[in-house]
């Protein structure tokens, strides 16, 4: 930590983070562990007590970028620092750093539970964030469901609800999919949307029988629309 309270990374291979050679000095391991990290969702009790009840091994390092050369533009890296999520090279990098035991196994889902939401919507617009519930079993489920959103700034940080689907009861039969809506409208989130504007969408069920809770999450990026300044001349002007 920096007397200036900031983080600095140090230097770092390239290619030894992609290929998994974590015993190279200064922050090699660390480099490592950032791009290729799982994120986790527990859920914390009153009691002080936790439970897993989800991971995620695609969210962190997905999109590594740097500015490109000669423009304002990003430029993706991701395929200098890591190879493709599930790729046969990728396992084996991670059995040579040493980590493949440290990896967050997820667990077998009776439900699958997904967040659906069109591309592309732009800033001023009302959009609609669908939760997806496919039930894997050969027998009717109960559930109940709950959805959140809220603008977020670049930090993940919260600054407002926008959005909120109170707890529904849900019945699913064998091996069927039910998709229930939330509508997100811009009267709601255009007062507080932060400079990256961001909207983070929450969804949790909970299927009180099995004592089973699952959880996911998506952040939206809204598109600022273009600007076009057309002159129209009326008449004509002579000295």
């Amino acid at each position: 930590m920096c007397p200036e309270g900031i983080y600095c990374c140090g230097p770092a291979s390239v290619k030894a983070i992609k290929n998994g050679n974590v015993n190279l000095k200064f922050d090699t391991p660390f480099v490592f562990a950032e791009v290729n990290a799982d994120y986790v969702s527990w859920l914390l009790y009153k009691d002080g007590t936790k439970k897993q009840i989800g991971v995620n091994h695609r969210l962190i390092g997905s999109k590594i970028s740097t500015k490109a050369v000669g423009s304002d533009e990003r430029e993706d890296i991701t395929h200098n620092y890591k190879y493709a999520e599930g790729a046969k090279e990728e396992r084996e990098v991670f059995a040579k750093a040493k980590m493949k035991d440290k990896l967050v196994e997820e667990p077998q889902r009776k439900l699958i539970l997904n967040l659906k939401v069109t591309e592309g919507i732009m800033n001023g617009a009302d959009f609609e964030v669908v939760a997806v519930l496919k039930n894997q079993i050969s027998v009717v489920r109960k559930y109940r469901l709950a959805m959140l959103a809220q603008t977020i700034l670049y930090n993940g940080q919260p600054i407002q609800e926008c959005g909120i689907l109170r707890q529904i009861k849900i019945a699913i039969g064998p091996h069927e999919e039910k998709r229930i809506p939330l509508q997100i409208l811009y009267s709601n989130y255009f007062r507080t949307l932060g400079e990256t504007n961001q909207i983070l969408i929450l969804a949790m069920v909970k299927d009180d029988v099995a004592k089973e809770t699952y959880f996911t999450r998506r952040v939206i990026t809204l598109q600022n629309p273009s600007l076009q300044i057309k002159v129209i001349i009326t008449e004509e002007f002579g000295w």
